[in-house]
């Protein structure tokens, strides 16, 4: 059609007469009101808000949740830590009585040794 620019819209192809006011209806029904603006963004700010406590919420339960499970841990390690010391004393007592009845039947060898010498030598004597 005469008179249309390569950079014209839909209201365009309107008639000359109805072009401005289809133009104008559009216009003001796609932006609105302020309030309208400010009610979205009002709205928009309360949904973040609700998202971000819901967030906080689930953050501070999963926290919560691993700080009972570590202390949990801890509790069993610091259990497991004293039932591995009470071993180790005990065993440590073992090892010192084992290590006396050693001394003690090395002395006794030690005279049965020295027992038996004396008299092979009473033998040895004897025999003479």
């Amino acid at each position: 059609p005469a008179g249309l620019s390569m950079a014209g819209g839909l209201f365009d192809y309107l008639p000359p007469d109805t072009r401005d006011q289809g133009r104008l209806s559009w216009e003001t029904s796609s932006l609105g009101t302020v309030d309208d603006f400010r009610s979205a963004e009002t709205a928009s700010l309360e949904e973040s808000q609700a998202s971000l406590e819901r967030c906080s919420e689930q953050l501070l339960a999963a926290l919560t949740a691993r700080q009972r499970r570590l202390q949990a841990a801890e509790h069993e390690a610091s259990e497991n830590e004293a039932k591995t010391e009470s071993r180790l004393s005990r065993l440590g007592s073992e090892v010192k009585e084992e290590q006396r009845r050693q001394d003690l039947l090395r002395g006794l060898l030690k005279r049965a040794h020295a027992g038996a010498a004396a008299a092979q030598t009473a033998r040895l004597v004897a025999d003479q």
